[in-house]
């Protein structure tokens, strides 16, 4: 089937076509073809060699026979058997054990809010195809379902689809009580396991984000919903994480990475601005363009002796002193 565009609605087409006991000729089927194709707002098909294709492809992969009888020099098509359809026909073994790997996937969003029906179509998808229980999925991904405050996680996704304002009951590790904010939501970000929200205070220009892990409480608002023309994408262009440090902002930031090091940021880019402007046989140096904050920092120091910065002074200070920090635990 070399058309594969929009290939799904004419063998859809088709197949009704040859279901038909007196038979459609080529020219027939392209007419009905085209017909769903331009109700669809899709390019019609100009080649009568794509119908016979898609005919000749739904007889080999369906392993149907289709009869081809002649009128003069008109050639029509029908289905040996009548009752036969494509859409009514079994998955193949190889097609099942696709289709459950793909669901074994999506399952890395098991146990979030609003993915419940991954685990009813799953469960139905085994029932009606029995396939095992026990199939081992052989792709992982990195998502932690017992992190707290995903319960939140509903409720703040429609408030920003809808938008509309929450009352947000808040308490971040260094306050002893929770503080309340009416907030206009308007963005959520996962970093490093964990989600976060970012939106505005009563209508403050100014961002805030919240931890979904520190909410206490979220119940609506009923106030006036502010809008904001921040492209959030564009907001996290400039940092590693979600922090962005009052103040600061987006500088040079060189450092010294190890031979063995090199080879592993090179495959995994700390940023997109990532360079190396300097090697040798030791190592190289890389320069960034970013603004420093708590995220840089520990991703650095996670590094351990491979990496050391050089510039600038305010943010090698800063590592240097948080070295000093942990060392002080080992005397």
């Amino acid at each position: 089937m070399a058309n594969t565009k929009n290939s799904f609605i004419r063998l859809m087409v088709i197949d009704h076509c040859l279901q038909n006991k007196g038979g459609y000729s080529t020219s027939e089927i392209m007419e009905a073809v085209n017909r769903e194709l331009e109700e669809r707002g899709e390019e019609p098909v100009t080649a009568s060699n794509t119908i016979r294709t898609d005919i000749d492809f739904i007889a080999n992969n369906w392993h149907t026979n289709i009869i081809e009888k002649k009128d003069g020099r008109r050639r029509f098509y029908m289905y040996e058997d009548p009752s036969f359809s494509i859409s009514k026909s079994p998955l193949s073994e190889s097609e099942l054990n696709q289709l459950n790997q793909t669901l074994q996937m999506l399952g890395r969003y098991s146990g979030m809010p609003s993915y419940e029906w991954l685990d009813n179509l799953n469960a139905r998808f085994k029932t009606q195809f029995f396939t095992p229980a026990e199939t081992t999925s052989f792709v992982e991904f990195n998502n932690n379902e017992y992190v707290s405050g995903m319960e939140h996680f509903d409720a703040i996704f429609d408030a920003i689809a809808k938008k509309e304002t929450l009352k947000i009951a808040y308490r971040s590790f260094n306050m002893k009580e929770p503080s309340t904010s009416n907030v206009s939501p308007y963005y959520l970000k996962q970093y490093n396991n964990r989600w976060f929200l970012f939106g505005s205070i009563d209508g403050s220009k100014q961002i805030t984000n919240y931890a979904l892990d520190r909410i206490i409480e979220i119940t609506p608002a009923h106030t006036v919903y502010s809008q904001t023309d921040i492209d959030f994408r564009d907001y996290f262009e400039d940092v590693i994480g979600v922090s962005i440090p009052k103040g600061l902002s987006c500088e040079k930031i060189q450092i010294w990475v190890s031979i063995e090091q090199l080879r592993y940021i090179q495959t995994k880019p700390i940023h997109g601005s990532q360079k190396v402007i300097e090697s040798n046989n030791d190592g190289a140096v890389v320069e960034l363009e970013l603004i420093p904050n708590y995220e840089l920092e520990q991703l650095i120091l996670s590094f351990g002796e491979k990496v050391k910065v050089l510039a600038p002074d305010h943010f090698r200070d800063k590592i240097k002193e948080r070295i000093n920090q942990s060392f002080k635990n080992y005397k």
